[in-house]
């Protein structure tokens, strides 16, 4: 697969297809479930997780449309989604939670000191950035949600926003490893978020495309989808970055080989609707010994 032109990954990046950061995790994942969404075979968001998804998708609107001072992606995501709003524009009870968590956020101090910090001398801030870059003859694509460039100090700060199931205000609890483990630790390395993974690439592919040497600082601002949400900073170190990015490559190379050879691909039973689909043709065998 051949790089594309800059431009042209800016204005059409959704339309380039390309492994990235969001597709290679769904290869970590599930392997199978992922090439089907891959092919066009069977689409990776069911209905109710393609809700989850909308849900994610109004807040980042709405905080990029604080943060660039605009009402064009809002307006967007409404013209996307008619049937979550009113004739007024108001939304619908059941969506109404999002609205809310947008809010929280948009007038906390945490959001007022992020745009203080845009407007110190030396800032530039950029939105929704797309970068590309290759490993082992692979290209791969990713955008970031906010990069704040202080070109003076040769520093970077990224920054992602997410929202999330409420979990422990620690941070700590249990959770899926990418190769299938159950254990306790830090829950941004659940197999399903994987932030330092996402921050690990982001830093290469800054240093890939013109920000060598400079210093990248990766921050995650995770709002909990509560009627009263929890604002979380999850700062992501050097080291975590160094091992989310070993992470990638072997799965990026791995995501390649499933898609471009004929070799068999791992299939894991995770409940999801594709999974379930599955036991049409082959159901579940449950024994009962006694």
């Amino acid at each position: 697969m051949e790089m594309v032109e800059e431009k042209e990954l800016q204005n059409e990046y959704y339309d380039v297809k390309m492994l990235s950061v969001s597709s290679v995790k769904k290869f970590l994942q599930n392997p199978l479930r992922a090439l089907d969404d891959w092919n066009g075979v069977f689409p990776w968001f069911s209905e109710s997780s393609t809700q989850a998804l909308i849900y994610g998708n109004y807040v980042h609107s709405a905080i990029q449309d604080a943060l660039e001072e605009t009402d064009e992606h809002l307006n967007e995501f409404k013209e996307e989604h008619p049937s979550m709003f009113k004739k007024d524009g108001t939304m619908y009870a059941k969506y109404n939670e999002a609205d809310i968590v947008a809010n929280a956020y948009l007038n906390s101090k945490a959001f007022q000191n992020l745009v203080k910090y845009i407007h110190e001398p030396n800032k530039e801030l950029f939105v929704e950035k797309a970068f590309q870059s290759v490993y082992q003859g692979v290209p791969y694509k990713g955008k970031l949600d906010v990069m704040i460039v202080d070109k003076k100090l040769k520093k970077v700060h990224c920054i992602d926003f997410k929202t999330s199931r409420t979990y422990p205000s620690s941070g700590i609890d249990w959770y899926v490893t990418y190769n299938g483990d159950k254990t306790k630790g830090q829950v941004i390395w659940d197999v399903t978020k994987l932030y330092p993974v996402q921050a690990g690439v982001y830093r290469n592919l800054l240093n890939q495309n013109g920000y060598e040497g400079y210093n990248v600082e990766y921050s995650y601002i995770v709002l909990t989808k509560e009627k009263t949400p929890r604002i979380d900073v999850w700062k992501i170190s050097d080291k975590a970055m160094d091992k989310g990015f070993d992470i990638f490559k072997q799965a990026l190379v791995d995501a390649n080989t499933y898609i471009t050879e004929d070799v068999p691909v791992p299939a894991i039973n995770d409940d999801s609707e594709w999974a379930k689909r599955r036991t049409w043709d082959n159901p579940n065998v449950l024994v009962v010994e006694d």
